[in-house]
């Protein structure tokens, strides 16, 4: 969606990142948190409607504050072209790296919580049916998948890699791929038990 906004209907150079486009001022910034914000309002009610313990409410609460940090401080960007950035008021290069640090959190809670919490059971696993070990399966792989994208993301964002290919915002997009799909199943969606 933010690639398609700004690259197509507002003609900005390609993103380099999801995050970026958050920056790019009234045009399609509004997107990011308000997606985010989507993302921190389910977490929560998630996390107090339907969890199993503690442990995942905990987790579920660490989702959304770091997806709250997202939203509230921008990457850096050339876009911006003030110093102090984003709620805190932080400067452009701390703004990037708490931001940075929100990211890590808010993606790495929710493949954990993939990953750990959705392939629970009530059941031992000889007794569970054919639909939740398929389920499971995928889960497992969301989570080794988006794990491996995020730790690509992480390393483009600090190390910069020499290349004109967007590798954050296509790893982004992987991740919350994955993840977006892991959801979707564990909300009955498709793949229920017959």
């Amino acid at each position: 969606m933010v690639v398609i906004v700004s690259s197509f209907i507002y003609d900005f150079p390609f993103p380099s990142s999801i995050s970026l486009t958050g920056t790019m001022s009234n045009t399609v910034s509004f997107i990011l948190p308000f997606c985010l914000g989507l993302l921190v309002m389910f977490s929560i009610s998630y996390g107090l409607i339907h969890n199993y313990n503690l442990a995942e409410r905990i987790l579920l609460f660490i989702m959304g504050t770091g997806f709250t940090i997202v939203a509230i401080q921008p990457c850096y960007s050339l876009y911006i072209t003030t110093e102090y950035v984003g709620v805190l008021h932080l400067t452009r290069s701390m703004s990037h790296l708490i931001h940075s640090i929100g990211a890590l959190l808010g993606f790495s809670a929710m493949i954990i919580w993939i990953k750990f919490f959705f392939t629970k059971s009530n059941k031992p696993k000889h007794r569970q049916t054919k639909q939740k070990r398929i389920r499971n399966y995928i889960y497992v792989t969301a989570s080794l998948i988006s794990t491996i994208f995020l730790t690509v993301s992480l390393l483009e964002r600090f190390q910069n890699f020499p290349t004109d290919i967007p590798i954050v915002l296509i790893a982004e997009f992987i991740v919350l791929t994955f993840c977006g799909i892991s959801i979707l199943i564990k909300g009955n969606l498709f793949l229920t038990d017959k």
